[in-house]
């Protein structure tokens, strides 16, 4: 028997389980159609933000480092030198000193590295080049130094300093390495004489070195690292990291709202 309390439902209380019953029918195509849209934007959105990475984010990178910032990566060549390269960014100063050291070795040469004398060790990303490429040191790279035939230090002072340069330099060193533990002399025939020695870019160490009392821009130098990517990452990989990272951001996005469909 009904309750004699029992009241009939509401217009408003019908309506709205209309409408709930109408949203759970559809629930599953709309979340199709949202996801869909998330993927359409997110490609619409990326060469916006890839355009915006070129001029944006590099204000804002400079304003984050409020100075100078250059990046060096080391690397063998195949011809038994150390290959430097270098990117810079951040406030330019006018020139910047660095300090080429031996490590456990001495340098012989170091050459700033130029395309039409054919000791790129293979073809760069990018083909501008610094005006005092071909320069070499002993020579018109370091000046100041004379002839010489092996160094531990070997100063150069680099000028013309802009971002959109990339700083590449080939390292040679002597035959013989500095006596030390990792190169110990052995005996043979009654006569002293070096182990054999290998160059690897442990034996280079590349920083900046300023006189006392320098006055203007100060720059950093650091190693290539994951947190310093924007320095010396192509157009290519950074574009290509948008794109992952906005990709990535949508497909999150749809899980997410699949996985809010389907809680419900």
């Amino acid at each position: 028997m009904e309750s004699l309390d029992a009241q009939p439902e509401s217009p408003r209380h019908v309506r709205n389980s209309w409408m709930r019953r109408m949203l759970d029918a559809f629930q599953p195509r709309l979340i199709a159609i949202s996801g869909a849209s998330a993927g359409l934007v997110v490609l619409a959105v990326i060469p916006l933000f890839v355009s915006f990475s070129s001029t944006q984010i590099k204000g804002i990178f400079d304003q984050f480092t409020s100075g100078c910032v250059l990046v060096l990566d080391k690397s063998m060549a195949p011809d038994g030198k150390v290959f430097v390269s270098g990117r810079i960014a951040g406030t330019m100063p006018n020139q910047l000193p660095l300090m080429f050291e031996g490590r456990e070795a001495l340098i012989e040469t170091i050459s700033f590295e130029s395309p039409y004398r054919g000791d790129q060790i293979k073809e760069p990303d990018d083909l501008t080049y610094h005006p005092m490429a071909g320069q070499d040191c002993a020579g018109a790279l370091c000046p100041g130094l004379g002839e010489f035939d092996a160094r531990r230090h070997v100063p150069i002072l680099l000028k013309d300093v802009r971002t959109e340069f990339t700083y590449r330099f080939l390292v040679s060193f002597a035959a013989r390495p500095m006596a030390t533990r990792t190169a110990s002399l052995q005996k043979q025939d009654g006569q002293a004489h070096m182990a054999g020695f290998t160059p690897t870019p442990y034996n280079l160490k590349v920083y900046a070195l300023y006189e006392q009392g320098f006055e203007g821009q100060v720059c950093r130098i650091e190693p290539r690292r994951w947190f310093n990517f924007w320095v010396w990452a192509t157009p290519l990989k950074k574009a290509s990291l948008f794109i992952f990272v906005f990709v990535a951001g949508g497909l999150l996005l749809r899980w997410a709202k699949t996985q809010g469909g389907s809680g419900s």
